[in-house]
């Protein structure tokens, strides 16, 4: 296989450009969803859980959006490992979603969006089941967005690349891949 593009967002983007828009992808995905879910329910009483439990659900978020890049690999039988990283670059543990193989572009745009749909599905059944907690599933699904910008870009990228290509994933990106026609 010969490697079509090498695609490395951080790099193209910046990362200022990229927290930007995720602080105002979760700002206008919490507005929305609250909106949405306050005129449905226009009588639910909010409960509080206090700041422990939003603490807790602000450190489950991350953990939970990378293992969800997983679950559809696991799923179709494919080899994902999780990996977590002790660095004190960033004073804080990293995950990571390794896949040891190429894989085909459909499948990889599956990957990439599978937290975002799942995660949003999930608040949504949630906040619709137990309307007293809507915020927190606005809060949970609003920063689950502002993650998921990153796999947006992602997205875009693997959209417009060949359809039978296939993407190999490293830490600094990933590379689209060809077959050669010899």
């Amino acid at each position: 296989m010969n490697c079509w593009k090498s695609v490395n967002i951080i790099k193209e983007y910046g990362t200022e450009r990229i927290i930007f828009l995720s602080l105002f992808g979760v700002l206008s995905f919490f507005t929305v969803f609250y909106l949405t879910y306050s005129m449905l329910y226009p009588s639910a009483h909010l409960a509080d859980q206090g700041l422990f439990f939003l603490f807790v659900l602000l450190l489950i978020i991350v953990p939970f959006h990378k293992l969800m890049h997983c679950v559809p690999l696991w799923i179709m039988g494919k080899k994902a490992k999780l990996k977590i990283k002790f660095g004190l670059e960033m004073y804080r543990p990293t995950m990571a979603c390794c896949i040891p193989c190429p894989l085909s572009r459909n499948l990889t745009i599956i990957v990439v969006l599978f937290p975002f749909i799942s995660i949003t599905l999930l608040a949504c059944i949630g906040a619709f089941l137990i309307p007293a907690y809507m915020h927190y599933f606005a809060i949970f699904s609003a920063i689950n967005f502002g993650y998921s910008i990153i796999d947006f870009i992602y997205a875009l990228k693997l959209y417009k690349a060949p359809k039978h290509s296939f993407i190999e994933d490293h830490e600094e990106g990933f590379d689209i891949l060809i077959k050669s026609m010899l």
